[in-house]
């Protein structure tokens, strides 16, 4: 849960919004430290192949679609999908 001021937002709230555009892979939706209201949305996305990652196009999206926009995030960050370990490879 992201405390936003006296807002309540869920994690996994933004993260099925996020999921909504096919672009993206895997979605995780923390809080970052805000020095004004606590806490703020912050997503880090795993692309799929070839995918754009745009922090404004993501809160237009939300933004066309209706969501409030307490529930936007502020910051995003793109990560590498990593591959299963393997285990030790000699």
């Amino acid at each position: 849960m992201i405390n936003r001021g006296s807002e309540k937002i869920s994690c996994e709230e933004v993260e099925d919004l996020v999921y909504r555009y096919d672009s993206f892979d895997l979605a995780a939706a923390v809080a970052m430290l805000d020095p004004v209201f606590s806490e703020r949305v912050c997503v880090y996305v795993s692309l799929k192949e070839g995918g754009p990652l745009g922090l404004e196009r993501i809160r237009a999206a939300m933004e066309s679609a209706g969501v409030a926009k307490h529930k936007h995030p502020r910051a995003a960050d793109r990560r590498r999908r990593h591959a299963p370990h393997q285990g030790r490879q000699d």
